[in-house]
């Protein structure tokens, strides 16, 4: 039970990120600056760059799940 809890909970951050990161919209049409410095050109680097403290704990939290559940996983199979 406790696998597929760590299962569910991994898929439910990963999707709240996605979500997070496609309904994220800039304000204005000129490049956004964070801190000063102008963002990447690179799509991928540019969400990085613009992910908030509260992004960055989902982030780190849906990884850790899904080490906890690829890790429940092999050993209830093997």
């Amino acid at each position: 039970m406790d696998l597929i809890i760590t299962w569910v909970l991994f898929v439910v951050l990963a999707a709240v990120i996605v979500h997070s990161i496609r309904t994220e919209r800039p304000t204005r049409s000129e490049p956004a600056h964070r801190g000063g410095k102008p963002l990447p050109r690179n799509r991928v680097a540019r969400v990085f760059a613009s992910f908030q403290v509260m992004a960055w704990c989902l982030i780190f939290c849906a990884v850790a799940f899904l080490i906890s559940a690829v890790i429940g996983t092999a050993d209830a199979l093997f």
